[in-house]
């Protein structure tokens, strides 16, 4: 969470946000990257479609981390 006092530029927390958005848009499309790999399955070697495997568990994982992270601690 980002916070700011009245006195910091809002143009520059907006700016943050904005880049930080576009990050986030552009990197969920991984998550899906196995799917493109069993897609073309029949024509790709077995190594590129486990790469694609790869590729979405480190987002998949990494994504479960950040949340993990960010969430409230559960009440006991």
């Amino acid at each position: 969470m980002i916070c700011v006092e009245a006195s910091h530029n809002s143009e520059a927390v907006k700016a943050l946000l904005r880049s930080y958005l576009t990050l986030a848009c552009n990197l969920v499309p991984t998550g899906y990257a196995n799917e493109v790999g069993e897609a073309f399955r029949a024509l790709v070697p077995v190594s590129a479609v486990w790469a694609t495997h790869a590729v979405a568990t480190a987002y998949v994982s990494a994504d479960a981390l950040d949340k993990g992270k960010k969430a409230p601690p559960a009440p006991l």
